[in-house]
């Protein structure tokens, strides 16, 4: 194992809690995720909803939280491509 990558929804779905981080439960197990990691040397990281979950989980040690998901972000560059295109294309 290279590194670790925790997905909220995929292990908020696995101990059945809903929503993940509203969860004592589920930070919990994320912290022991985290602890497990960092003792086998392993880098560890988690998907956020924004910035300040993903500095939040940055403070707490984790290497490498992603900021919003993945729909979110390529819908959002998408959307100022588009903006921009248009934009030009009238000029």
């Amino acid at each position: 194992i290279t590194a670790c990558f925790v997905g909220p929804a995929d292990l908020a779905s696995s101990l059945e809690s809903v929503p993940a981080a509203s969860r004592p439960a589920f930070e919990t197990v994320v912290e022991r995720i985290r602890t497990a990691c960092a003792a086998a040397g392993k880098p560890v990281g988690i998907a956020t909803r924004d910035v300040a979950e993903a500095i939040k989980y940055g403070k707490q040690g984790f290497d490498f939280p992603t900021v919003g998901p993945d729909r979110r972000l390529l819908s959002g560059a998408f959307e100022k491509t588009i903006a921009a295109w248009r934009s030009e294309s009238k000029k």
